[in-house]
């Protein structure tokens, strides 16, 4: 069962968990807006941002502009979740999600980092041996 989870936490691919955090990102968190006490409309076009800088990495299949969208995502979900929580609206269904989002953002972030890191080793082998 450890390998099998190893499997799939390391060789699985993950395109489709980051376009569900795009949908998250680009269309319900800006929606959300009135849920959250501290937010306005700046946070919304930055979860916006983040959401579109990561669909257009996964569009033109780049690694570096998939990993800029989904650090900024995890930075901005971290940063909303802690002033919420700084400002004693803590409330798990509401605010909860944003924890959530911030974990699955900061999990994919460094499922890519092993990628990258993965294709740049292959391609030192790659050019060693031309």
């Amino acid at each position: 069962m450890l390998q099998n989870l190893k499997r799939i936490l390391i060789y699985t691919d993950s395109d489709l968990t980051e376009l569900a955090l795009v949908l998250v990102l680009v269309i319900i968190d800006p929606l959300r807006v009135h849920d959250l006490c501290c937010f306005n409309v700046y946070w919304s076009a930055v979860s916006a941002m983040c959401g579109l800088t990561l669909l257009a990495g996964l569009m033109r299949d780049s690694l570096a502009i998939r990993q800029t969208g989904l650090l900024a995502a995890t930075a901005f979900l971290a940063a909303a979740t802690a002033i919420e929580l700084s400002h004693g609206h803590w409330d798990l269904g509401t605010h909860g999600t944003l924890l959530v989002q911030a974990t699955v953002a900061g999990f994919l972030w460094y499922r890519d980092s092993l990628e990258s890191a993965s294709r740049r080793a292959r391609k030192k082998v790659s050019n060693g041996t031309k």
